[in-house]
């Protein structure tokens, strides 16, 4: 799927598409696999980061929390894996 196509159908299931949370506002999305993959990449956006490959464990959950900085608000990626964490960024390939 094309980053407009996954755009697109993000935006058409989740009100995720350039809207952050408010102060204190949690969201939870349960997902698996590919869903997981595409809701990363629209929400990070075009940060440097791999998840074409991100692994997607039964035992690992992923954590988005915006951070309002100089630049602007960005999304910084952390996970938890068997109970252990946050631990910033994606899941190491291999530790699952």
């Amino acid at each position: 799927m094309s980053k407009v196509g996954s755009r697109l159908f993000l935006r058409s299931i989740l009100p995720l598409d350039g809207d952050q949370p408010g102060d204190g506002e949690q969201i939870a999305i349960v997902s698996h696999g590919l869903m997981t993959r595409v809701i990363l990449r629209v929400v990070l956006g075009a940060q440097n980061v791999d998840v074409a490959a991100a692994p997607t464990p039964n035992d690992g959950v992923y954590r988005v929390e915006w951070q309002a900085g100089a630049r602007g608000t960005a999304a910084q990626l952390s996970h938890f894996l068997a109970g252990q964490g946050p631990t910033p960024g994606l899941i190491p390939r291999g530790d699952h």
